[in-house]
């Protein structure tokens, strides 16, 4: 493009010396021909026409150049609108990796609590150190739910009011990382950290409160890995208390 334009200024400098040259011409040779005034003036027609015919070539000239214009202007907002893509590509990214980073550190911080209340409940009761806070919480809770008992029932086992907060910590880790799911992060070892925390005390002093805070506990369960510490009697007891909707496991 460059070239072309480069091409067509020389013409167009070239035409005007000609056109300058054809006016210096016409006029020598009407001084030396002693012609009449009319005449005279028609001496410079040829000149006339070349003289229009340049001014027409400056026009498409013009028209050329602000045509260049106009393509770099395009040429520099599609290299703007370029790089304005991909600063917001970047600053999309830089903001899921705080927004993961964020995540990390707050899930992360609750395992730390859960790990802390775990501690808190596996104290022992007794001097010979044959009781917990959390197995005789866990048993008693187990009893119940074998002897038919309902929910509320079930929350007055001996000793579970101390595992309120342990219960509540798990279905909130376990609601924060469904929550990652469903924004569409992987959060499998972040599963795998929490379920590690589950065995079969903590998965049944679970019953009672996910039944209580949930209308289907039964994903609730199936994400802790709850269902996998408890007897076949236990799970019986267990699915007679899911509704009928909800009790297809």
């Amino acid at each position: 493009m460059q070239k072309q334009t480069r091409k067509l200024e020389v013409a167009l400098y070239m035409f005007a010396v000609l056109v300058l040259v054809a006016y210096v011409v016409n006029f020598i040779y009407a001084l030396k021909s002693n012609a009449t005034g009319g005449t005279f003036g028609d001496t410079f027609g040829a000149a006339n026409a070349f003289f229009s015919g340049g001014a027409l070539l400056m026009l498409i000239y013009a028209i050329i150049l602000q045509r260049n214009e106009l393509n770099l202007v395009k040429e520099e907002r599609d290299d703007t609108r370029q790089i304005l893509s991909g600063q917001e590509d970047l600053n999309t990214a830089q903001k899921e990796a705080l927004d993961r980073q964020a995540f990390e550190q707050s899930f992360f911080a609750l395992l730390s609590l859960i790990s802390e209340e775990r501690n808190q409940i596996s104290q022992r009761i007794n001097a010979d150190g044959s009781a917990t806070f959390l197995g005789n919480a866990a048993h008693n809770t187990s009893r119940r739910l074998r002897d038919g008992h309902n929910i509320d029932d079930l929350l007055k086992a001996t000793y579970l009011d101390r595992a309120a907060s342990l219960a509540n910590l798990f279905f909130v880790g376990q609601e924060y990382l469904q929550s990652q799911l469903i924004l569409g992060h992987s959060a499998t070892m972040h599963l795998q950290s929490l379920r590690a925390f589950v065995d079969k005390n903590t998965s049944r002093v679970l019953i009672p409160y996910a039944f209580k805070y949930y209308a289907n506990p039964v994903p609730v369960f199936l994400r802790l890995g709850c269902f996998d510490y408890l007897t076949v009697e236990e799970l019986t007891a267990v699915k007679a208390l899911v509704p009928e909707e909800f009790a297809d496991f």
